[in-house]
């Protein structure tokens, strides 16, 4: 048996309990090991606590650590709304915004925690993989699935020409 456990966006804060059969049959296969920046650590150790401006800079301090740019305040912004007020966001911005910062950095500040993001396009999806792969591996410990119609035929539809990408 396998026990699942999903955040409900109609109900935020409700936690909901799944359970389902496995095809392991005792153990599933172990993960390779996880490398995490030290000063990342720290940060995942103070997030849950933080209150106020100390939300907004822990955040901005884990942006500068994982990436090559600092982050725009509606990004933190942004951020700082999925991990303390847990409530659905709808961004819509530019071109060049950096949308996906806020989905990408969300695991890598919460442990434990899958992001599934469904992209419209095979390309997009294999550049966000890539993507998290580059930046968020090494230090967070991020580990990008991308499913296409070509890897998981149950994942998609054969007509369909979108990507899924799970990271944890």
């Amino acid at each position: 048996m396998l026990t699942c456990l999903y955040l409900s966006s109609s109900k935020p804060m409700a936690w909901k309990k799944v359970t389902r059969r496995c095809k392991y049959s005792r153990h599933p296969p172990s993960s390779p090991p996880v490398t995490v920046h030290p000063r990342l650590l720290e940060i995942q150790s103070r997030i849950a606590v933080a209150k106020g401006s100390e939300q907004r800079e822990l955040i901005t301090s884990a942006v500068r650590l994982l990436y090559p740019f600092e982050p725009r305040e509606k990004q933190v912004d942004c951020v700082q709304w999925l991990l303390y007020r847990k409530e659905d966001l709808v961004l819509v911005a530019k071109t060049s915004f950096g949308k996906s910062l806020v989905w990408q950095i969300l695991p890598c500040l919460v442990p434990g925690t899958i992001v599934i993001a469904i992209l419209p396009l095979l390309a997009l999806g294999a550049e966000q993989a890539s993507s998290i792969q580059k930046y968020l591996a090494a230090n967070a410990g991020a580990r990008p699935m991308l499913s296409t119609q070509r890897t998981s035929a149950r994942a998609c539809y054969a007509t369909s020409k979108w990507a899924i990408i799970f990271t944890y």
